[in-house]
């Protein structure tokens, strides 16, 4: 209900329907869970941690230790791709990091991420790099991959394409410094 009012309203602010339409619709209440013969939905509920568990052994290090800290932490994937060195406050036993962009920002609401001694092992060899570089960085992993691919290599290097030789001059898409929470 609440998209298609979303609509006529943007439909009404073009000038295609009268406003009176719009102000009508939003009159009409929302269906209440449990009250009326509409369809339920499922709720959504966590992965279990025995199927992660089973995931990780599946996963490029990297993106492990990110499933792990997300695991510790309770936290969003966007939050664990924006973390950087800098975020973190390694003051004291309990590190804190503060998540600056968040959904309910604009109430002036503020998310704090705290790294206990497991969390803190996970993030740690990351911590090594500029204070305001991500710590999970795609294109280090990208490097990575390629670096086992190469190694793993059965066809002689005289012969094939050597590590470079096929690389576009200028290529449409390369690995990013950060990872983005819905890539594939």
């Amino acid at each position: 209900m609440k998209r298609i009012i979303r609509m006529l309203k943007w439909v009404a602010s073009e000038g295609r329907i009268p406003a009176s339409i719009y102000e009508t619709l939003r009159l009409i209440p929302g269906l209440k869970r449990g009250r009326t013969a509409a369809r339920e939905s499922d709720p959504v509920l966590p992965v279990a941690v025995d199927v992660v568990d089973v995931t990780l052994k599946y996963l490029s290090r990297t993106i492990a230790d990110m499933v792990r800290l997300q695991l510790l932490l309770g936290c969003r994937p966007g939050e664990v791709c924006k973390l950087t060195p800098s975020m973190i406050d390694r003051d004291g036993e309990v590190w804190t990091a503060r998540v600056g962009e968040r959904k309910t920002a604009h109430h002036g609401h503020e998310r704090n991420l705290f790294f206990g001694p497991k969390a803190q092992a996970i993030v740690a060899p990351y911590l090594l790099r500029s204070a305001n570089d991500c710590l999970f960085r795609l294109c280090d992993t990208v490097k990575k991959r390629r670096a086992i691919a190469s190694e793993a290599r059965t066809t002689p290097m005289s012969c094939g394409n050597r590590p470079g030789s096929n690389r576009k001059s200028s290529p449409m898409r390369t690995a990013g410094t950060e990872y983005e929470p819905a890539a594939n």
